[in-house]
């Protein structure tokens, strides 16, 4: 049986004893000739969680030295000696003691010297430099070993098995659902069982396929043991395997062209990987509490400070600029070709060499004090501000095309608060802080559930406890920022957020935008749909918007997904049930139980 089998039934069973009688009934260390570079992650690693991890895990660590991670390895005990020293295996303590001839001081201790061949194995990977070639230090070392084999689903489920994912086919053909161990598929038109895809995690949190339609990226996980994310690739049904997590995986999102793939989870990490590579690319832990929702922004953003010196005529420097001696340009790109690029007091829209509008912005004070007054200019006054619209158009031909614009990632937490970070770094952008409020009429301290970029927009929406969903700019935001309480007032001001009342017991459990509307699920299981843009939206806060009701299970729904083409909308939750609905009614057009 292979170690990843093995491991998982120790795992699932329950401990640390378990797991090392598995991994110890694992024989084979990958051979290697003398002058063959070891790798800690094929070879030290499993080394390590076979003989060291009983005695020196976080929870029990002998002499106060743990190794279960790498960086805790590197870390000394109770000697204060260097446990490892990169080039030096004859000065690394740890190697010492694994060729101690004194039995009470070798380790490890009451049990077997290594093997002549994985001492070797050691202080080759010490000569060699120590390198690392996991994935992060901090990562625990069973999360190293190779990728698990997953037991076979049961072939009859003997009861039902809530649905936490569901997505569309890009066709709207088909509907894929998470089950155990499998994602199932199901013809939308019959609710047929068509397919089931199995070797998957035991509990399916997220589906999502890239822009291309080509990959069906799987995330999930097991709580408080795993988390893992699988690429499937529709066509061939090949998979690959993306880098364990500690803890189960709740969102993942592809960027729109679909060269990125990011995803947040119940160890409050954001992580972001090259999908061509499965290589990730960088992790921040800027969440407190789990992540419970993620999106990727249409859009791309760039911006830099620039010297007032450089500023033509025609532009105007706040109080702050003027003090500070420079000014902002920034510039949004989004890929049907809309460019909107500001520069101090201006900010022009173009569509290809079209110009779209024409905004003068006048800003007084900071921090607490921050107001942002926006006059987009009518039509016919366009025309008397040529100089301004050349020099953008300009600005926006040159500094804007190499400017370096990344799309934004949005997230949603228990800890409630909604963060932006930039996709090619993963740096914190800003933090979105108005479901937690100390008074007012949003007074609350709410917990997200949802978040999601609205395409072709600067806009985020993001809901979860509490009566409304929030419309907000992360520029905005974060050019406001401040405490809960000194963002109250201005949050109530028009240009900075927008809100739409829905008044459901409870809040939502789910949500994703289609189009024009924002869809979301309910503790009372139905799903509701409201305008955010157009004629039919509402942003009120004390009024409760129009909206449309699609009544279904008689549960919590956790999961749904919305196909634009076909009008179809479809939900799934507790009872295992999924309902899906045309969107020209009211009804379930298909209702059935989500199991073989």
């Amino acid at each position: 049986m292979p170690i990843s089998c093995l491991v998982e039934k120790a795992l699932r069973q329950g401990g640390l004893v378990y797991l090392l009688a598995a991994v110890a009934c694992w024989s084979g260390l990958t051979p290697l000739q003398a002058a063959d570079e070891v790798s800690f992650r094929e070879h030290v690693a499993p080394l390590l969680v076979k003989r060291c991890l009983g005695c020196h895990e976080n929870r029990k660590s002998e002499g106060r030295y743990a190794l279960h991670t790498f960086a805790q390895l590197l870390k000394p005990g109770d000697s204060g000696q260097p446990p490892i020293v990169a080039g030096k295996p004859e000065e690394s303590y740890f190697f010492q003691k694994l060729i101690d001839p004194d039995t009470s001081v070798r380790m490890p201790q009451e049990d077997d010297a290594l093997a002549a061949k994985e001492i070797e194995l050691v202080r080759q990977w010490i000569a060699q430099g120590a390198k690392f070639d996991g994935g992060a230090s901090g990562d625990r070392l069973v999360l190293l070993l190779p990728p698990r084999q997953h037991p076979e689903p049961p072939a009859h489920y003997h009861r039902s098995v809530p649905v936490f994912a569901l997505r569309f086919s890009p066709d709207g053909r088909w509907l894929y659902s998470g089950g155990v161990h499998e994602v199932l598929v199901w013809d939308v038109t019959s609710g047929v069982l068509a397919k089931r895809i199995s070797g998957l995690p035991q509990r399916i949190h997220a589906l999502r396929f890239s822009p291309d339609g080509q990959t069906l990226a799987v995330a999930g996980g097991a709580p408080g043991e795993y988390g893992e994310i699988r690429l499937l690739n529709v066509a061939d049904r090949s998979v690959r395997t993306l880098p364990a997590w500690e803890d189960v995986i709740l969102d993942v999102a592809f960027s729109h062209d679909g060269s990125m793939l990011v995803a947040g989870g119940a160890d409050n990490s954001v992580r972001g990987y090259e999908v061509a590579t499965g290589k990730e690319v960088w992790r921040n832990q800027q969440h407190v509490d789990w992540v419970t929702a993620i999106d990727v922004t249409d859009g791309a953003f760039a911006e830099e400070q620039v010297a007032n010196e450089t500023l033509s005529p025609g532009f105007e420097l706040s109080e702050h600029e003027t003090k500070g001696g420079a000014h902002p340009q920034q510039v949004w790109i989004f890929p049907s070709g809309r460019v909107i690029i500001r520069k101090a007091n201006w900010e022009l829209e173009l569509n290809g060499d079209e110009v779209v509008a024409l905004t003068r912005i006048t800003i007084t004070g900071i921090g607490k004090t921050y107001n942002e007054k926006r006059e987009r200019l009518p039509e016919q006054d366009v025309s008397d501000h040529q100089e301004i619209v050349a020099a953008l158009m300009t600005l926006a031909r040159t500094w804007g095309r190499t400017a370096g614009a990344t799309p934004w990632v949005v997230t949603a937490s228990r800890d409630r608060t909604a963060k932006v970070f930039a996709l090619n770094s993963g740096a914190l952008f800003t933090t979105y802080k108005g479901h937690r409020r100390e008074y007012g009429p949003l007074a609350g301290m709410h917990r997200l559930l949802g978040v999601q970029a609205e395409p072709g927009t600067r806009r985020v929406w993001s809901g979860g406890e509490g009566a409304h969903f929030h419309g907000w700019n992360p520029l905005t935001v974060r050019d406001e920022d401040g405490t809960a309480a000194d963002m109250e007032e201005r949050f109530a001001k028009e240009y900075s957020i927008d809100l739409i009342r829905h008044d459901i017991p409870g809040g939502i459990l789910a949500m994703i935008r289609s189009d024009t509307e924002l869809y979301a699920v309910t503790p009372q299981g139905k799903a509701e749909s409201y305008s955010i843009s157009g004629p039919t939206a509402k942003f009120d806060l004390r009024q409760p918007a129009h909206h449309e009701t699609y009544t279904g299970p008689g549960d919590a729904l956790f999961a749904l997904d919305c196909h634009a083409t076909t009008r179809m909308v479809a939900a799934g939750g507790f009872s295992g049930e999924i309902a899906i609905w045309s969107l020209k009614t009211s009804q379930p057009q298909l209702q059935f139980r989500a199991a073989p």
